[in-house]
């Protein structure tokens, strides 16, 4: 946070000196924005320091909170920049971080060889500690590390899937597209098993193999009925899923997209419309009939309705060859050359 009266920073949890990954890398693609149009590298360098200090602390010797290698622990101390805790997963509290790496390097105009490598290496330790196949057969992202897998999962993890089908398409890489493909898959199964074309919030999964004795009698139903169990079962309105819908459409062109897309939209409307706005729901499996929740975020707009609107716009409207969208779905133009120097 940002005391606009005495000028100084402060963490948003007042006097705490606890921060998350997604908060402190999460400005990267501006400040570097920012460098390009004042031709001053003070800001791109100040974003990039983040980086300096993570991979020197995310080592055992330095008395961190080790994670492994491409992964990060969630919370982090700003004063120290040692890790702390929290399980390396792809939701809320990491998910930006692993969406600007590749962003930032594609808006350098692909120099930015640092974040290209930190992408790679994070992709590694995704696909080995981070995704795994429910029993219904679909491919989840987890919460996992050296010490076992959690089989959780949030909304904010579904941004993940059109990230990395943009960086397929940024890489050629056809692997990368295949496992983009399953995964928004299991993010759009969330919406379509509900009655309302509306996900939950939270939800969980029994990983293929895996005993369910762990599980309640209602969390087995679910997983029996849809494939998952609903955790959180609340809606916002949030993007992410939209958001990575609508880059499988642009990159993949499959109609497909759009119609999940266009169901979704048909969900908010019958669901969430009300008088002078929208509303989100409290349970996304009884609808108007469970309860709205009266407030409607800034991000419906900037972000949930944006990509659905482009999802129709056709794709020469902010092209993903011209433009990379930032975490808060605003375009970048890609259009200004980097040599590297300010």
């Amino acid at each position: 946070m940002w005391d606009v009266q005495t000028g100084r920073g402060s963490s948003e949890a007042g006097p705490s000196t606890l921060n998350n990954l997604a908060e402190i890398g999460s400005y990267q693609l501006e400040f570097f924005r920012l460098s390009q149009l004042t031709h001053d590298p003070v800001y791109h360098k100040a974003a990039q320091r983040v980086f300096d200090v993570m991979l020197d602390r995310n080592i055992p010797s330095k008395g961190s909170v080790y994670s492994v290698p491409g992964l990060y622990p969630v919370f982090l101390d700003i004063k120290t920049g040692k890790f702390i805790n929290g399980k390396p997963n792809l939701g809320g509290g990491s998910d930006s971080f692993y969406e600007y790496l590749i962003k930032t390097w594609a808006l350098s105009g692909f120099k930015l060889q640092r974040n290209i490598d930190m992408w790679k290496e994070s992709m590694k330790g995704i696909k080995k500690y981070i995704l795994s196949r429910g029993s219904d057969g679909r491919l989840y992202m987890g919460i996992g590390d050296d010490d076992g897998l959690d089989s959780i999962s949030d909304t904010f993890t579904c941004f993940f899937p059109g990230t990395l089908a943009l960086a397929a398409r940024l890489l050629n890489d056809n692997e990368t597209l295949s496992i983009a493909q399953e995964l928004v898959d299991t993010c759009h199964n969330t919406f379509a098993r509900m009655p309302t074309n509306i996900g939950p919030e939270n939800f969980g999964y029994l990983p293929d193999g895996d005993d369910d004795s762990d599980l309640l009698n209602s969390q087995r139903s679910e997983i029996k009925k849809y494939g998952f169990y609903v955790d959180h079962p609340y809606y916002l309105m949030r993007p992410e899923a939209i958001e990575s819908i609508f880059y499988l459409y642009r990159i993949t062109g499959n109609e497909m997209y759009a119609e999940w897309i266009w169901k979704i939209w048909e969900g908010i409307k019958t669901n969430c419309a009300v008088d002078g706005g929208f509303a989100g729901l409290r349970d996304v499996r009884l609808g108007r009939r469970g309860g709205l929740l009266g407030k409607q975020e800034s991000f419906v707009f900037s972000e949930t309705f944006k990509y659905i609107y482009l999802t129709f716009a056709g794709a020469d409207v902010m092209s993903l060859d011209d433009y990379v969208f930032s975490t808060e779905g605003h375009p970048f133009k890609r259009s200004i050359p980097f040599n590297g120097t300010f």
